[in-house]
């Protein structure tokens, strides 16, 4: 599988007068990513279309600051392409490395140069009473400065993100034939923030409007048929979307919101320090159709659960890695506690499960709140 990237990069960075913040301007025009797979004798696939990006970094002694803008993005994710991105998530990036196999001649000649002097000097170390401290460097910047934390704070704007699933797993000896877009997600307004302060970290993320179709159907009913079920087609496709109250005045301008909390409480009396994660979720006005074919499709999706060539998977590959990663020698449990605490809080919810898709008109059982 070979990628291709296109576009315009421009790059700037410069020092202001008084020489304590640098400035740096990252912008790129008509940026586009393709993908070809010369096994499957396809076409360039086009997965980002083309889209402005802006980057602003300022960084001054005592904080970063970065800001990035997106325009509209439409991505176009295939099925192979998830399946490669996940088992190079997973095999390679965070795969955690067996210390036992490594055969460090530096390592062992330093355990027995350190062998040979336990034998010889005693552990205790004493300090001498008239000894002096001494510190190196030069102090900058002014004494009210001293003992500050460095911050660091990240933001991400996106215009609208729409990205389609297409699946092209084998079926039936081939994927050229049978291969399908399966849906389509559409975000407008999403904004990503991080900000970061020693050991205490806080993330956001909000989405202004949220809506997931299924695109798949007549794909979905072609392979039926080769499996020898026919069915009428489903006339009903939004699986989530926001909606407008008329019985409430003033509804909020984000649909969703979760934010993220992260810190670091001091060592206790037992020397244990404890970190303390609080994750908030809040749903405003959002409306999910119960659509089992569609909904069972993606979740197969995301977890990989399709043949990519043969009889081999993508989750039988990450199944065989998590077996392999518990037989490794287990790590000492690092002295500490994770205190967890979630909140999901759901304004104005509704579920809609339909009797009968093949029917515009069909009953459905409303579940609202």
């Amino acid at each position: 599988m070979k990628f291709s990237l296109t576009g315009d990069l421009r790059l700037q960075s410069w020092v202001e007068s008084d020489r304590s913040v640098r400035r740096s301007s990252l912008s790129i025009e008509d940026f586009s990513l393709l993908s070809y797979d010369e096994r499957r004798l396809e076409e360039n696939i086009q997965i980002f279309s083309p889209f402005d990006l802006t980057a602003h970094v300022e960084r001054s002694p005592n904080s970063i600051n970065v800001l990035v803008d997106m325009s509209s993005v439409s991505v176009r994710l295939s099925y192979t392409d998830f399946s490669l991105i996940a088992l190079v998530l997973r095999l390679n990036i965070n795969r955690r490395p067996d210390k036992k196999r490594w055969d460090n001649l530096e390592v062992a000649w330093e355990k027995e140069v350190v062998d040979d002097r336990s034998r010889h000097f005693s552990r205790e170390v004493a300090y001498s009473t008239h000894a002096r401290r001494v510190r190196y460097g030069v102090v900058r910047g002014s004494s009210s400065t001293m003992g500050q934390q460095s911050r660091v704070k990240v933001r991400l704007a996106v215009g609208s993100l729409a990205c389609i699933l297409h699946r092209n797993d084998f079926f039936n000896g081939e994927s050229t034939n049978f291969s399908y877009d399966l849906a389509v997600m559409t975000l407008i307004g999403l904004e990503i923030a991080t900000t970061s302060c020693g050991d205490d970290h806080h993330t956001s993320a909000s989405i202004k409007s949220f809506d997931l179709r299924d695109l798949g159907d007549a794909g979905r009913r072609a392979r039926e048929v080769m499996e020898g079920t026919i069915r009428a087609p489903s006339l009903h496709s939004t699986i989530v979307k926001g909606y407008h109250s008329a019985n409430v005045k003033e509804e909020s301008a984000t649909q969703i919101v979760v934010s993220i909390d992260k810190k670091k409480h001091d060592a206790n009396s037992t020397g244990d320090c404890s970190m303390e994660t609080i994750v908030s979720i809040v749903v405003n006005f959002l409306s999910i159709t119960a659509l089992s074919r569609p909904l069972r499709e993606l979740g197969e999706f995301f977890g990989c659960a399709w043949p990519l060539s043969g009889d081999v998977n993508t989750a039988s590959l990450l199944g065989q890695d998590r077996v392999c990663q518990e037989e490794d020698d287990h790590q000492p449990p690092s002295r500490g506690s994770l205190d967890l605490s979630a909140r999901l809080v759901l304004y104005y919810p509704r579920v809609v499960f339909i009797s009968d898709e093949s029917v515009t008109s069909s009953k459905a059982l409303v579940l609202s709140g």
